[in-house]
């Protein structure tokens, strides 16, 4: 069973960090600049070696919190995840996504393919493991850290 809380892991990698919020499973990015196809392919690694293990209809956010600029490249890596993330049946969300990478959606028209929250709480703080993101925000006391954390 999941735990309601966890902090990053000692498997998280170098380039991106994993932690289980209330059933959620979110991945956030380490470096400001993912521009470097060697990283964004270690990135994808990471994630999508970490997927293997999400139950079926399991919950995934991708956390941008400390992403600042970002090349294309990372728009394969998210269609990636998608992918998985779909095959189990799962949900996935984008949260505190940049500027340029809305931008980036938008240009590309992914913006239609990603649900995209703004405060990471807004979604692991839902009651329900499907839990809908229109719901109000239930129970948010133990993640209030996960949106101040820098």
């Amino acid at each position: 069973m999941y735990a309601t809380l966890t902090r990053p892991s000692a498997k998280s990698s170098k380039v991106v960090a994993f932690e289980v919020a209330n059933h959620w499973w979110v991945f956030c990015f380490r470096n400001p600049r993912l521009t470097d196809p060697a990283m964004l392919s270690e990135v994808e690694s990471a994630v999508l070696n970490k997927l293997e293990q999400l139950p079926l209809r399991g919950q995934v956010v991708l956390d941008f919190r400390r992403v600042e600029f970002c090349s294309s490249q990372l728009l394969g890596v998210m269609l990636a995840v998608k992918r998985e993330v779909n095959l189990r049946g799962g949900t996935l969300v984008l949260t505190r996504v940049s500027r340029q990478l809305t931008d980036m959606l938008a240009l590309t028209r992914l913006d239609r393919q990603f649900t995209v929250v703004e405060r990471l709480r807004d979604v692991v703080g839902q009651p329900s493991r499907r839990a809908t993101l229109d719901a109000p925000a239930i129970g948010m006391d133990g993640v209030d850290w996960i949106d101040s954390v820098q």
